[in-house]
């Protein structure tokens, strides 16, 4: 998607470039006590920051059951585990009664790594952005992109980079060559900092584990890199010049944002809000009929132009151009529909329908020849020129973005008014004129509550066009990823959200099912691998998660300080026994 918000990708890459920049001026540094202290504090904040992240993907996980019948699953075990080594890494750095985010050190490495935690908490809080809670605390998804993030691809990617800033953050610190004898205080300092990069590694081992048995899709990170902050684009307004096809692929992409966050409002609105009418349903299927139309004739146009040097994207833009037509009609015979129904507010446009509105128009300006068309100026007029509309062929994905941002505008407004209808159902305020009923009511007013024969063939119009404009999106969709359009990122998102385990409506928000990361179980190549901490709890009857996965980390911890230490006891017989050996070998 082409937008100048941060992303965050953005926050990520200046995370990784401080910890680049800490790992080489703590690799210089001669480590005297001050730095040593500045140093630990960096990492606290740090470690501090990346448990956060943890902590929100590990939400839900203490409701989960434990047992032999039940196993944990294997990324929801390691998100836990990876918590539990930061909040011990942040904990064993900082100092009783400060805050190591308020410090400011002098020491450059000690800058670096403040200045990653600053980055990450930036990104947190952009990621954040796209929820919201209600009275009782509890989270709700509050965009399309919240939905994205908490599914599995997005949510593995993310704890699998925190473990790679973690495993980042274990490599900061002083080379022992270039380290000056400590002082007591500084001593002390040190042995905190190598106590905890030692966790910070242990929270990269727990992550990596899991993705030797469940590697991260390869969508999932193309999702969290491009999740874009949840501020809405300018609304696009007609200027005196006449704007290039750039400029109005741009002004559509903005408008289509904008029309799916209004859609998202919509879907959640009380069932009596007088923004939802009659008025505003009329409105949005004749902008969305005239919307879809405009995208039939772009794909069209775009077919003719890369049938010579792509027939295969030229076929699939022509399937594209009619699956338009066909939403198109769908679209049609609800405006119709539409008519036949009225409720007892109207006259009321909602922002909803002011942004199909905009829709409407500005694809109708991309796809017609005249620079003065506007929505009064009917289907007849001459329709742009493939030349005109992609001169190279490189400029076709910027084309294909416009209409793929559309169809899923498009298929968010379908999903939007379906749930509107379903919630007006079971009111009062759907009513029908009189003279559309038979003639046996015999009703001395001119509307009256509609039957429910009307009220369900409202629902159904509604969701037999909600139905056409996600196939409609869906095509669009593969088309974008195919082309490598700038709405890529969007399509891969909106796929992982439509392939989500849990049903998830697709316009109204829910309250959020934090990750469910994971696949697994508690054997490996079918052994046991219980160590003496847990199976000292398991005797106990201890059930609690995570009881039961903190000791599963400290047997872990255990090996591998004792695979160390036996590696070191080897490395240093071997290196006596060389020293006994004459040069032939002999003792």
């Amino acid at each position: 998607m082409t937008t100048a918000r941060p992303s965050f990708g953005d926050f990520l890459t200046a995370a990784r470039g401080h910890l680049t920049a800490a790992r080489a001026e703590a690799a210089v540094t001669q480590a005297p006590g001050r730095d040593v202290q500045e140093l630990t504090d960096g990492v606290a904040h740090l470690a501090a920051v990346l448990s956060r992240y943890t902590a929100d993907l590990t939400r839900t996980t203490g409701t989960l059951r434990y047992d032999e019948s039940d196993s944990p699953r294997l990324w929801d075990r390691a998100a836990l585990q990876a918590h539990d080594a930061l909040t011990s890494a942040a904990q064993l750095c900082t100092r009783p009664g400060t805050d190591p985010a308020a410090d400011h050190p002098a020491t450059s490495a000690a800058r670096c790594l403040h200045a990653a935690a600053a980055s990450l908490t930036a990104g947190r809080d952009l990621l954040q952005g796209h929820f919201t809670t209600n009275a009782s605390g509890a989270r709700l998804h509050g965009s399309a992109w919240a939905l994205a993030v908490t599914s599995r691809p997005a949510s593995r990617a993310l704890l699998s980079e925190v473990a790679s800033l973690a495993e980042e953050a274990a490599a900061v610190g002083p080379s022992p060559a270039r380290s000056v004898p400590p002082g007591a205080t500084a001593s002390e300092a040190l042995s905190r900092l190598s106590v905890a990069r030692y966790w910070l590694r242990q929270a990269g081992v727990c992550v990596r584990a899991a993705e030797r048995s469940e590697p991260v899709p390869p969508a999932g990170r193309v999702i969290l890199v491009a999740v874009p902050a949840n501020a809405l684009p300018a609304r696009r307004i007609l200027e005196g010049s006449e704007p290039t096809v750039a400029e109005l692929c741009d002004a559509v992409t903005a408008t289509a944002e904008r029309a799916r966050s209004a859609a998202w409002t919509a879907a959640s609105l009380d069932p009596h809000s007088i923004s939802i009418s009659v008025t505003s349903w009329h409105r949005i299927a004749a902008a969305s009929t005239a919307t879809s139309h405009h995208c039939h004739l772009l794909c069209d146009t775009l077919a003719g132009r890369v049938a010579a040097d792509r027939a295969g994207l030229s076929t699939e833009l022509r399937q594209a151009a009619e699956q338009a037509g066909q939403a198109r009609q769908q679209w049609l015979e609800s405006a119709r529909k539409f008519k036949q129904i009225t409720t007892e507010v109207r006259g009321h446009a909602s922002p909803a329908a002011l942004e199909a509105a905009d829709l409407a128009l500005w694809t109708g300006k991309l796809a017609y020849a005249d620079p003065a068309w506007d929505p009064t100026s009917g289907t007849s007029q001459p329709v742009r020129s493939a030349v005109s509309l992609a001169p190279r062929l490189d400029d076709v994905p910027g084309v294909v973005a416009a209409i793929h941002e559309s169809s899923e505008a498009l298929s968010s407004l379908a999903a939007a008014n379906l749930e509107q209808a379903r919630q007006l159902a079971g009111t009062r305020r759907l009513l029908v004129a009189v003279r559309w009923l038979p003639e046996n009511y015999d009703i001395p007013h001119p509307f009256t509550l509609a039957p429910e024969t009307h009220a369900a063939g409202l629902l159904g119009h509604c969701q037999e066009t909600a139905r056409a404009a996600a196939l409609n999106a869906e095509v669009t969709r593969t088309t974008a990823v195919q082309v490598g359009s700038p709405s890529r990122a969007l399509a891969v998102a909106m796929q992982a959200v439509r392939d989500r385990p849990e049903p998830a409506v697709s316009a109204t928000p829910a309250v959020s099912a934090t990750p469910a990361i994971s696949v697994g179980n508690h054997t490996v190549d079918g052994q046991d691998n219980t160590g003496p901490v847990e199976a000292r709890l398991r005797t106990m009857g201890v059930t609690n998660p995570r009881m039961l996965w903190r000791a599963e980390a400290v047997d872990q911890a255990a090996r591998q300080v004792i695979g160390d230490a036996t590696a070191d006891l080897v490395q240093r017989r071997q290196t006596r026994s060389a020293g006994l050996r004459g040069p032939e070998g002999e003792l």
